[in-house]
């Protein structure tokens, strides 16, 4: 009987995968459209197929070493920000919950995180610019 229920949970598994996986053909001849903003995320659609899964788009961006060197920076771009966003909005949180609690208000602790929540805007306008440059050097080609 245990045999029995472990293959139906694979078997129901795989399949619950296979179901997942986007079924999109990739032809090189369809442009790729970026929407979205630093507030929105990003999302790409191609071919009238939206929300295309992301490692299909890079390998499809791969066309040179510049966009390559594009994509690169715009996913570095994109770490840094996140981390700096979560970072500051940790020291601001924990700032601010001490000072709702009665205790000493950490003004340092709080100026720094908004620092860093700061640094993250820009950071993450800069690697949603690198991405439509790399589209649109797809496109163009």
């Amino acid at each position: 009987m245990k045999k029995f229920v472990f293959v139906i949970l694979f078997i129901g598994s795989f399949l619950l995968c296979k179901a997942q996986t986007d079924s999109t053909k990739i032809s090189l001849n369809k442009p790729i459209t970026l929407h979205g903003n630093i507030w929105k995320g990003v999302k790409y659609s191609y071919g009238g197929s939206n929300n295309v899964d992301i490692r299909k788009i890079r390998t499809m961006l791969n066309i040179d070493n510049q966009n390559t060197v594009l994509l690169k920076q715009a996913q570095n771009a994109k770490l840094i920000s996140r981390i700096t966003a979560v970072v500051g909005g940790i020291c601001v949180g924990f700032g601010l919950n001490s000072y709702l609690s009665q205790a000493d208000f950490n003004v340092p602790l709080v100026v720094s995180g908004a620092a860093l929540i700061g640094v993250s805007l820009p950071l993450s306008s800069l690697s949603v610019s690198k991405m439509k440059k790399a589209v649109g050097r797809y496109n163009t080609k």
